[in-house]
């Protein structure tokens, strides 16, 4: 049986839709690098082995009931838990960003310089309003770079790399052609200092060398 072409259509049309969103997405993992990636999943894995191993020999592991011995609750694997979760996340996001092109966020560089700057410079403050917590630091660390709120907690600065590695490209990319010139060295070397003073004011010297 033939049928009429006004019923065939719009069979046609969504196969045609999702065969087009399938080879979309076989083009993107055509294109991506397929060994940053997998490097990327294996730390990521071998950060929760390690929070669960060391819950298992060092911390309390599951949480149990003194008296019968039975299981409560998740105890010290929690961290492995939160751990997985982050990282994947992570890596979703991170996949979602690789399909925007950088340029087009270079080239709106005042909107995260003045975004993720002025949360860093936050963190100076060590002001507590409610739930919010401007320059926290967390236990078993001596830096209060950090913002919290309520049980979520960000680190500014992680937001900061990526803003500076793009201003950083750009700002080299503007000067390429007198880049030897001492008065353009000067100023490339005022663009890292600058920063990494504000990090090392919070206190957190690691970040400071990460961005050095």
């Amino acid at each position: 049986m033939v049928l009429p072409a006004a019923a065939a259509k719009p069979g046609v049309h969504l196969g045609t839709k999702g065969g087009a969103f399938l080879e979309s997405i076989r083009q993107y993992f055509k294109r991506t690098d397929k060994i940053y990636l997998l490097l990327c999943i294996f730390s990521s894995t071998m950060a929760v082995v390690a929070l669960a191993s060391w819950a298992a020999k060092q911390g309390n592991g599951f949480a149990t009931d003194e008296i019968t011995g039975a299981i409560t609750g998740i105890g010290d694997y929690r961290r492995a838990l939160v751990q997985a979760a982050a990282a994947g996340l992570g890596i979703v996001i991170a996949l979602l960003l690789s399909c925007i092109d950088y340029r087009s966020l270079a080239r709106i560089w005042p909107v995260h310089v003045v975004g993720t700057w002025t949360l860093v410079l936050l963190t100076l403050t060590h002001l507590r309003i409610g739930p919010l917590t401007l320059g926290w630091h967390p236990e078993g660390t001596d830096n209060y770079s950090w913002i919290r709120l309520g049980p979520l907690s960000l680190q500014p600065t992680e937001l900061a790399k990526i803003s500076f590695i793009l201003t950083f490209a750009m700002h080299l990319d503007n000067v390429r052609e007198h880049i030897n010139e001492p008065k353009t060295l000067a100023k490339l070397l005022a663009h890292i200092l600058a920063t990494v003073a504000v990090v090392h004011i919070q206190g957190d010297d690691g970040t400071a060398i990460v961005f050095g």
